[in-house]
């Protein structure tokens, strides 16, 4: 079922001929389950003069992790009895993890497993043995939890729980009984498999083997990952995790030139360099930079370049006509190479890419080095140097989440004007009721002649409250009569109003 769901297959797709093959060998052998017989009752562990060891052993795959337990009785006459108890698989998680941290998985459900047990069954357990084929398990499980990842601690810290003080010991995987769990058996091969059945032969004998493993384990082991046809390690360059660790992309260029610089007085005691960076330590620096992040994103494209073959029809890099400069950094290629006198990186700005850490923080640095420029100018900038796809959306983005720029251009709420007054929206005749205001003041010259005096005069305007019909007066000062003079001119042209409404 994991197969068909890694697949993506819809409910109306065809199953694939390996999976379907599979399954109908499985379906076909399902009759030999009837043979399986399991006994109930635990054979003399009741007995007092008796002693009981209860044994479990883990494993795991790329496919599935297991546990069984089996408990072995030895009487007083020196008669052994074996008895398979219970058992547990989970399959492997979607997500790929490397076979130790499986192994540490299974290890976990050995000490479930053991809590179910111990708690199912009222016999007393003179002693426990807990068995596993993985040294880096077994290392992790025995060493002090804080010393491992957080996945490997908080596992350790449960198995710990669980089995306060567990006796783990090393078997050889050939066996391992859990190994036919982990692995799979059909029908036919689990109904006749002594080795799942009855365990191993050696836990028929009185005195339990010693076990030593051929190799030392080492938690390097950890990133080696195991699919069906293919081993292989994972490793990751250091730099390329220390260039995540930084949100501010100078910063992460002065320290990497410092440790330049700390390596060259190393390597040459009597050329020591000292003071503040150069330029050139910068640049030095930062093409680094670019050219490791290069390395990481666009491998595939590097690798063509190097071999001199045309890049995959589906790579997004195709219509940038890329190429490799001397130091090896992927450049954008264009028609300013042979007669423009920009520099190497306006003529041919170097590639990033468009959604990783590194990018994002260059274009913070920039917006923030221009005093917040917008999105059009940033980019720009930086395509003075960089370029990389998607450019104008990407800088929109980090722009929106400048909180600098966020308060600034920041809008006040508008206020909810409340209902107009009846006398606005009631159709009547015009100039019924009005409103009436002064404008000004104007400066007008009396007419006198050769006068140079100029007075201020005022405009009082007569606003029909309904139609907005305007009528304008001129009036020669401020004062009352002024105003009842113009008051009397606006009655005689336009009629007597009911309401004069003001807001002096």
């Amino acid at each position: 079922m994991q197969d068909l769901w890694k697949n993506q297959l819809s409910w109306d797709a065809g199953i694939p001929h390996e999976i379907l093959k599979t399954w109908k060998t499985f379906q076909s052998e399902l009759s030999f389950l009837k043979d399986i017989k399991l006994p109930r009752y635990l054979k003399n562990v009741y007995s007092e003069s008796v002693i009981v060891q209860l044994h479990g052993f883990c494993d795991a795959s790329s496919k599935a992790y297991a546990a069984v337990k089996y408990i072995h009785v030895l009487t007083d006459t020196g008669e052994i009895f074996l008895t398979f108890v219970a058992a547990k698989t989970r399959v492997a998680p979607l997500k790929q993890l490397t076979i130790p941290r499986l192994e540490l998985c299974s290890a976990l459900l050995l000490a479930q497993l053991y809590q179910s047990v111990i708690s199912s069954i009222s016999v007393l357990i003179h002693s426990t043995f807990l068995w596993s084929d993985s040294q880096i398990a077994l290392c992790w499980i025995s060493s002090p939890p804080s010393k491992g990842n957080q996945f490997v601690t908080h596992r350790v810290n449960q198995i710990h729980s669980l089995i306060p003080n567990g006796n783990w010991n090393y078997i050889p995987g050939k066996i391992n009984p859990a190994d036919c769990a982990s692995r799979g058996l059909m029908p036919e091969k689990l109904s006749q498999h002594d080795l799942w059945w009855s365990g191993p032969q050696w836990l028929h004998d009185k005195h339990l083997p010693n076990f030593i493993a051929n190799e030392t384990p080492s938690d390097d082991n950890d990133g080696t990952y195991l699919n069906d046809s293919l081993s292989f390690a994972s490793q990751v360059k250091p730099i390329a995790e220390f260039i995540t660790k930084f949100s501010s992309c100078s910063k992460l260029t002065r320290i990497l030139a410092y440790c330049f610089r700390f390596v060259h007085n190393l390597r040459s005691p009597s050329k020591k360099c000292s003071g503040p960076l150069t330029a050139a330590e910068l640049v030095v620096a930062e093409n680094l930079i670019i050219k490791l992040l290069q390395e990481q994103e666009f491998s595939v494209e590097i690798r063509m370049l190097r071999e001199n073959k045309p890049l995959p029809c589906n790579s997004e890099l195709l219509a940038l006509n890329i190429f490799l400069d001397k130091s090896g950094i992927i450049r954008v290629g264009g028609r300013l190479s042979k007669h423009s006198t920009l520099n190497i990186n306006q003529k041919h700005p170097m590639l990033l890419p468009k959604d990783h850490h590194l990018t994002r923080s260059i274009i913070k640095e920039y917006h923030v080095r221009y005093l917040h420029a917008g999105p059009q100018l940033l980019l720009s900038l930086l395509r003075q140097k960089f370029w990389f796809s998607h450019g104008l959306s990407i800088v929109r983005q980090e722009c929106y989440k400048c909180l600098t720029c966020r308060r600034a251009k920041s809008q006040s709420c508008q206020q909810l004007m409340s209902d107009l007054p009846s006398v606005r929206i009631t159709p009547d005749r015009p100039f019924k009721r009005v409103g009436v205001d002064f404008c000004g003041p104007f400066l007008t010259k009396p007419n006198v002649i050769r006068s140079k005096v100029k007075l201020k005069s005022y405009v009082a305007l007569f606003i029909c409250m309904w139609s907005k019909a305007v009528h304008i007066e001129l009036v020669s000062d401020l004062s009352t009569a002024a105003f009842l003079a113009a008051l009397r001119r606006f009655l005689s042209r336009r009629g007597l109003p009911s309401d004069i409404y003001s807001d002096n």
